[in-house]
């Protein structure tokens, strides 16, 4: 049974040769590989421990020359008024040029209006590169059951960023973004290994296109401010651009990338900031302002998840969900509390999570810990006097909690 490929490859030179697939295969002038690549810039067949490999990267067609390349910057300044943002991008696509070799492990997401000119730099990146080395992914893609068109390839560019519904799309295309090589799923084709795209461009008109991690390294964050310029503005950008994009090759081959690391984290813009407070949950806010406050009962360093679950239903936005003991340990985790296990006190065991402190109270005695969690505090309480009094004269009413008394 025939191959989907050898079919193809019959249907394509089937005017030129009766069985063209077996005349190829027969042929001693045809190579076989054992594996393909892909190395922008490298040569175009390889030698490894597992024998020959074909590269599978396109040559672009331009090529660099002096000139005025105006028009491109100016757009870069029009849609990144920041000047570190803009220097930033710059750099990205510089690296590209300079170093094609080197994985790029962050994406640049770009925020704002329709009709801007954000998608501009895809086209941009496709005269620079080649069309053939720059693919398109739609959001939630990378979680299909075939990805191989996704890889073995320079850049790839998600048109339309909208994954903001479950974190798991984040983790899922962290993987991309960090890791080198992935398993190839192909149809009809048995699995093997393929390299990761070297760089990530995402555009979104969504405020909050992505859920980010407060300690992410793998997104640049900018919400352009910029306003849809006459269509006039845009006809002449794309006329141009093929004129100056020889003149544009230039200037960025000879950037200086000293200050541009494609390993680094990318740096931190107020954009990514409220994007990141943007995927926080309600719950995870809600506790960290409760423990960041210290009022009671979170002015002891160690708690217990009812007396949080209790103090959770009073704030809003708040889900059923939410408070479930399993969503109430991961937010308590990743706010870098730790559970301490389950202690004795005056009779019943309670299971104790440490929530400031944390190695001081992983490396107590039960002794400690029992001390901490039932230790007396104290309200104080203003009773005004008379009109006019003072604050600081006002007396005081004190209440204690008694030891070991649930709260």
């Amino acid at each position: 049974m025939k191959s989907r490929i050898e079919k193809q490859f019959n249907n394509e030179h089937l005017a030129d040769l009766g069985r063209p697939a077996h005349s190829f295969l027969s042929s001693k002038y045809a190579c076989k590989f054992e594996a393909k690549d892909y190395i922008p810039g490298g040569p175009r067949f390889g030698q490894n421990d597992n024998g020959l490999n074909l590269n599978v990267w396109a040559s672009p067609k331009i090529r660099s020359a002096e000139g005025d390349c105006s028009t491109i910057l100016n757009h870069f300044d029009y849609i990144f008024p920041d000047e570190a943002v803009r220097n930033h991008w710059l750099n990205y696509f510089a690296s590209l040029i300079q170093l094609p070799t080197m994985k790029i492990k962050h994406c640049l997401l770009l925020i704002g209006g329709q009709g801007t000119g954000k998608s501009y730099f895809k086209t941009l990146l496709s005269h620079l590169l080649g069309p053939a080395n720059v693919g398109l992914m739609d959001t939630g893609e990378w979680h299909g059951s075939f990805n191989a068109h996704l890889l073995n390839i320079q850049v790839v560019v998600i048109e339309e960023l909208m994954a903001s519904g479950r974190l798991e799309a984040y983790n899922e295309l962290k993987r991309y973004l960090s890791e080198p090589f992935i398993t190839a799923n192909e149809k009809h084709v048995a699995q093997y290994s393929a390299r990761t795209p070297y760089a990530f461009l995402a555009f979104s008109n969504h405020r909050k296109p992505i859920l980010l991690e407060e300690t992410d390294r793998r997104f640049h964050v900018y919400h352009t401010p910029v306003k849809c310029k006459p269509s006039e503005y845009y006809d002449q950008l794309f006329c141009k651009t093929e004129a100056e994009i020889g003149a544009f090759l230039f200037h960025l081959e000879n950037r200086d990338l000293a200050k541009f690391s494609p390993n680094a984290a990318p740096p931190m813009t107020e954009h990514k900031r409220e994007l990141i407070e943007l995927s926080t949950k309600p719950s995870h806010s809600a506790i960290k302002d409760l423990i960041e406050s210290r009022e009671i009962p979170f002015q002891k360093d160690i708690i217990t998840l009812d007396t949080i679950r209790q103090s959770l239903t009073l704030a809003p936005g708040i889900s059923d969900r939410s408070l479930e003991t399993s969503n109430l340990k991961e937010t308590l985790l990743n706010l870098g509390a730790k559970r301490l296990g389950q202690v004795r006190i005056n009779g019943p065991r309670y299971s104790l999570w440490a929530i400031r402190n944390v190695e001081k109270w992983q490396a107590a005695s039960n002794e400690a810990i029992r001390a901490e969690y039932t230790k007396e505090f104290t309200i104080g309480l203003v009773q005004p006097t008379e009109a006019g009094t003072c604050l600081s004269d006002y007396p005081v009413l004190e209440f204690s909690q008694k030891k070991g008394e649930r709260i």
